[in-house]
């Protein structure tokens, strides 16, 4: 019984635990169940916080949308008044564009007319400066050429007054070296002056001069006492160590050389005087050339020597702050008036030489050479300050000069240029390197009808 009892009792007991465990397991379950439904009442809680959220953000985002469509709706409303308003300026505009347009046509059409009439206006004016320039240049021709008339008939009257008395100088200088030649030809000169009278007459520049005065020196015979001082006179009366011999073996002492120095010099003075006189006939020729009238006859010309003979009487009268040189190639002889062609030289030269003396000195460039074939060129350069631009257009009309009242009458270039044409050439004259240049060209095969007609 006791045993019956005790698994009884223990079957009892296990029940209990069974049901213990059972109830442990429902508790658990329905902590579980609690605990679920506490996080699904949280979720719950969340899921409502966030859907109040939602819908309070969208209800923001109505009311924003709300008022941007206002929005909107006022600016579509603005745009659609400013487009009328556009609209409405457009055609305010086209309106005044065309109102322009109509008023630019009239404009144009009136400005043309005024081109028109200024067109007119200038030509008109062209052609009445054109005929006040013809009437004035006229004019200035007609005086000209009514000057040149006087000048013409003063120069008849002073070559008809002057010749006879020029002619008789030249005669009588020519004679004298005849004359002395038969005085001395009995004396102990006579030898001496054959050796003086045999020599071409040679005008040394200074330059040349003192050139020849140190070469010289070395030549005179051991019996001079002062070879300096005697090479010095004997070169300025243009005994060159060159022509020496031709007086060497006639000279015995001192008093030879004395007569040779005396000798050349009375030469030397009757050529200077003969030059003189042939520079004034020249003168006096020379208008008569610009006249078309001249009774001097042509004949051969030795340019170089022309030129070199011209150049050597402006450069002994010249002064001591100017310097010349010169230039000669191998030029054949000319037919040409040889006087009228010296006066040309002279002129161009003096004009130089005044340019320099204006400018405080300077340098003279003569040159002589061959220029192509047919023709040779005489040019004649200086370092002076240049032409005056208001006469360089002019130089060679009458009457026009740049030196100062009473230094020139302005017949210079202008006979040039008259005389140059009578030998079938031209004068230029113009600014070549820092340097005024005057060039005569003239032609080797002069026509013979050029040379002997009276008017040019």
């Amino acid at each position: 019984m006791v045993g019956v009892g005790l698994a009884i009792a223990a079957t009892a007991l296990a029940s209990w635990w069974v049901l213990g465990g059972i109830a442990l397991a429902v508790l658990a379950v329905l902590a579980l169940v609690f605990a679920l439904q506490r996080r699904a009442l949280a979720r719950y809680d969340d899921l409502q916080r966030q859907v109040r959220i939602r819908t309070e953000s969208l209800a923001e985002t109505n009311l924003r949308l709300t008022a941007e469509r206002a929005q909107a709706a006022e600016l579509a409303l603005e745009r659609l008044q400013q487009k009328e308003a556009l609209s409405l300026r457009e055609r305010e505009l086209q309106a005044t564009t065309q109102a322009l347009e109509a008023a630019n046509a009239t404009v144009r059409q009136h400005v043309s007319e005024l081109e028109s009439q200024r067109a007119a206006l200038v030509a008109a004016n062209a052609e009445l400066a054109q005929s006040l320039t013809t009437i004035a240049e006229q004019q200035r021709q007609l005086v000209a050429a009514e000057q040149l008339t006087v000048l013409a008939k003063i120069t008849a009257n002073v070559a008809h007054t002057a010749n006879t008395p020029l002619g008789v100088l030249l005669s009588a200088g020519e004679a004298w070296e005849r004359q002395l030649a038969t005085l001395l030809a009995p004396t102990p000169l006579g030898a001496l002056w054959q050796g003086v009278a045999g020599q071409p007459v040679y005008l040394p520049s200074p330059a040349e001069a003192r050139a020849a005065r140190k070469a010289l020196a070395e030549h005179l015979p051991g019996w001079v006492a002062d070879p300096e001082d005697w090479a010095q006179r004997l070169a300025a009366v243009g005994v060159t160590p060159e022509r020496w011999g031709a007086f060497a073996g006639a000279l015995q002492g001192p008093d030879d050389l004395l007569a040779l120095e005396t000798l050349l010099r009375m030469r030397q003075t009757t050529v200077n005087l003969v030059q003189s006189a042939r520079r004034l006939q020249a003168s006096v020729l020379t208008l008569q050339h610009a006249s078309g009238e001249t009774a001097e006859p042509p004949a051969q010309v030795d340019l170089v020597q022309s030129v070199r003979q011209a150049l050597a009487h402006v450069e002994a009268a010249g002064s001591a702050t100017l310097k010349y040189q010169f230039t000669a190639g191998p030029v054949p002889p000319v037919v040409g008036y040889p006087l009228a062609l010296q006066a040309l030289w002279d002129t161009l030269l003096r004009n130089a030489e005044h340019a320099l003396k204006a400018a405080g000195g300077g340098t003279v460039r003569v040159a002589v050479l061959p220029e192509g074939p047919l023709h040779v060129k005489v040019s004649v350069a200086d370092t002076g300050p240049g032409l005056a631009p208001e006469v360089v257009g002019r130089l060679f009309e009458p009457f026009v000069t740049t030196k100062a009242h009473g230094e020139g009458l302005g017949l210079g270039l202008y006979l040039a240029q008259r005389i140059a044409q009578r030998h079938g050439g031209t004068v230029t004259l113009g600014r070549v390197g820092g340097e005024t240049v005057a060039e005569v060209i003239l032609s080797l095969r002069a026509p013979g009808a050029s040379l002997g007609s009276k008017k040019p």
